[in-house]
């Protein structure tokens, strides 16, 4: 302690720090001082190391935070943003190689038996509009490179009309592999529980009247 202030050493760096939130990162199992070892600039080096050299256990990680409760709004906020100043589409055209073979592998593994005709009426039926977020397909061409999808509902379901709708590039990449409810609930900022209740209505019977 120095004029009434606590000073703290990093065990990393060796440099002498005011022992407080703004420098440490707070520890409850050390009952000694409550603080980490490391400052937090330290902390943020080892965590983005051991990141670097554990990929495939960050990503776990991340894939199951972002479909935790907790996670899941700030996955859509961020998208969210993204989309707004326009770094989403900055990356994508950075990056059109893998999402080529992404597409590519995708795809490989997810094919759908339905006609020309059926999946025009399944857009029509949802007035030519992501069913999800309600843009349009030509402004899904306009803005996103790309025509309405089809969207397979249930990921592991039918490869038919009975569990496809049109989703626009950005929506079907958000939903991906989880289940309908887990993606297209109030946590959704392109939620509305009209869209929810046209969706179900397709699903449980209106695509019979289109089916061929």
């Amino acid at each position: 302690m120095f004029n009434d202030i606590t000073y703290k050493v990093c065990t990393n760096c060796s440099e002498w720090f005011e022992m407080n939130d703004e420098n440490f990162y707070i520890n409850k199992s050390n009952s000694l001082d409550g603080y980490h070892p490391y400052c937090k600039q330290c902390s943020s080096k080892k965590a983005k190391k051991w990141c670097d050299d554990n990929p495939e256990i960050t990503k776990a990680a991340k894939r199951k935070y972002n479909k935790s409760p907790k996670g899941r709004p700030k996955l859509a906020a961020n998208a969210q943003r993204q989309r707004e100043n326009g770094d989403y589409y900055k990356w994508r055209r950075e990056n059109k190689e893998y999402l080529y073979e992404w597409r590519r592998k995708r795809d490989m593994n997810k094919k759908h038996e339905i006609s020309a005709t059926e999946w025009e009426s399944c857009k029509k039926y949802f007035n030519d509009c992501c069913a999800y977020c309600g843009i349009t397909e030509e402004q899904a061409r306009d803005d996103q490179g790309q025509n309405l999808h089809k969207e397979h509902v249930n990921h592991r379901g039918a490869n038919d009309l009975s569990n496809c709708i049109p989703s626009c590039r950005i929506c079907n990449s958000s939903k991906w592999a989880k289940d309908f409810d887990e993606f297209y609930n109030k946590d959704n900022l392109n939620f509305t529980a009209g869209r929810l209740h046209k969706i179900r209505k397709w699903l449980t019977e209106d695509y019979l009247l289109y089916k061929e």
